[in-house]
This record gives C-alpha cells, structure tokens and sequence, in this order.
C-alpha cells in the first residue's frame, strides 16, 4: 500500500485525486499530468469498474484528448470504439465475418 503524503489516503497504486496528490505528480507515469485536473482518473475509474481493454481505451483518449495529442487521441478512441462495434457485429452475425481468408494452396510465401 502507498500512502498520499498530502491527505493520507492508502492505495495499492498511490492513484487518486486530493488536491495535494495532483500537485506532488509532476511527470509521474502513472499519473501523467494530463490526467491531474480531472476529479477522477481514467485509471481509477477503469479499475473501480473492471472494464475491459478496448472500452479502457476509449475512456483513456477521449478523456484526455484536450490536454495531450487532441484530435490524434480522438482518433484512437474511435479506433478502438470502431473495434468494439466490429466485434459485436460479428458476434450477432458470424457468417458475416469482415475478415476473409484466401484457400491456402500449400506454397511458402
């Protein structure tokens, strides 16, 4: 367990949001500055909620596109939004699989 130096809160990570957390965090790479000025963190809220890799992602850039890389991270979290509708098309309609596969006619490439 971590513990905030600034209200004592203890964490398995030392993630979370008091006002003397945010500023001791500098260049931290658990909690980089881009993610300091919101009330929670994507990390934080992603855990607590156990959600899964690609909606983590969407979360992460969207939540964050304003203070780091802007429309890039838009980009990527529509990547991965993209990502997921693909994977549920598929799951509601498998013969309609967006990948297709050429017959393997036994040759090394």
């Amino acid at each position: 367990m971590m513990k905030c130096k600034s209200c004592g809160h203890e964490s398995e990570n030392g993630v979370h949001s008091c006002e003397g957390f945010k500023l001791e965090q500098g260049n931290n790479p658990i909690e980089p500055n881009h993610y300091v000025d919101m009330a929670i963190s994507p990390l934080e809220y992603i855990k607590a909620n156990n959600i899964e890799w690609n909606v983590a992602n969407v979360i992460k850039y969207v939540s964050r596109y304003k203070a780091k890389n802007g429309l890039e991270d838009l980009k990527k979290a529509k990547w991965y939004l993209d990502d997921i509708i693909t994977d549920m098309e598929r799951a509601d309609h498998p013969s309609q699989s967006h990948i297709k596969f050429e017959e393997d006619d036994g040759a090394i490439d």
